[in-house]
């Protein structure tokens, strides 16, 4: 059976996405709803070191300085879990 994605990497939502990452980006939320989820493991096992929130916070002010279509383009090119959305 194929995987099926509950939203598409291009309709993720450039707000949900920011909040998360400046509200729970120290245990990697924001990685998971992005579907980085290799990333969001890495989040959580850091997450005493709080590297991860500092991290988090740098990519939420840069989530929320993205326009909808650049974020919507960047998410798109997203491949594995892995990847990193900048």
């Amino acid at each position: 059976m194929p995987h099926v994605p509950l939203l598409s990497r291009a309709a993720l939502g450039v707000a949900t996405a920011g909040i998360l990452a400046l509200l729970l980006g120290g245990i990697g939320i924001h990685k998971f709803y992005a579907g980085a989820w290799g990333w969001g493991i890495v989040y959580i096992v850091l997450c005493l070191t709080y590297i991860p929130a500092l991290v988090a916070l740098v990519e939420g002010i840069r989530y929320l300085t993205l326009k909808q279509p650049e974020f919507a383009q960047k998410a798109a090119r997203m491949d594995g879990p892995f990847a990193f959305l900048w």
